[in-house]
């Protein structure tokens, strides 16, 4: 115990019938305050813990070469045994943006260069081939299914906490749901991590 504390007695005086009720209301009074303030801290609390803001600069961004305004909708991809990517409709509103090479010279079209991961992307089911053990979208090699959204800024998001990825440069990145930086809402996208 403190040596400058001093234990202070308070003494109350007889409770008649009146000072009682008011006593009583003052207490309940007081107990609506005390439990209206015990709310508002738990929700700072609960809301702020555990979640930082994340920089902006520790969030994977991928740099598509399309720049189209429409990205790839409702489709699965996969990466198969000879590096190539296998794309599949996955309903009737699954499109993907392509890329048609003209060759002025000869004035023939080429083949279609397909674009699953142009910015603006939505609903990217993410499927590993077990004899490849990855698929590579948007910059990243995924290493386990998830879905895909990638957003007009190239910010991936996930559809779930613990996806891990890597990148050509040899980064390593994984899904966690946090608070980006300027923002006060929840979003679960890729951001940097050690190894």
């Amino acid at each position: 115990m403190n040596a400058n504390a001093q234990i202070v007695e308070l003494r109350l005086p007889r409770m008649t019938n009146e000072i009682y009720k008011k006593t009583k209301v003052k207490m309940k009074n007081h107990r609506i305050v005390m439990y209206a303030f015990t709310i508002f801290i738990s929700t700072l609390l609960v809301s702020s813990c555990g979640q930082k803001h994340v920089p902006r600069g520790d969030i994977y961004r991928h740099h598509s070469e399309y720049k189209g305004s429409d990205g790839a909708n409702d489709i699965q991809v996969e990466t198969t045994k000879d590096g190539s990517l296998i794309m599949t409709a996955m309903g009737e509103s699954s499109h993907a943006p392509a890329i048609l090479p003209f060759d002025n010279a000869t004035g023939n079209i080429g083949s279609p260069k397909w674009i699953p991961d142009a910015l603006g992307s939505r609903n990217i089911k993410i499927v590993i081939n077990q004899e490849v053990g990855y698929t590579e979208i948007a910059g990243l090699r995924f290493r386990e299914e998830a879905v895909i959204n990638i957003g007009q800024d190239g910010a991936v998001e996930v559809n779930k906490e613990g996806v891990e990825a890597s990148d050509k440069t040899g980064n390593f990145w994984i899904s966690k749901n946090v608070k980006i930086e300027g923002s006060d809402s929840l979003t679960t996208v890729m951001i940097k991590t050690r190894r």
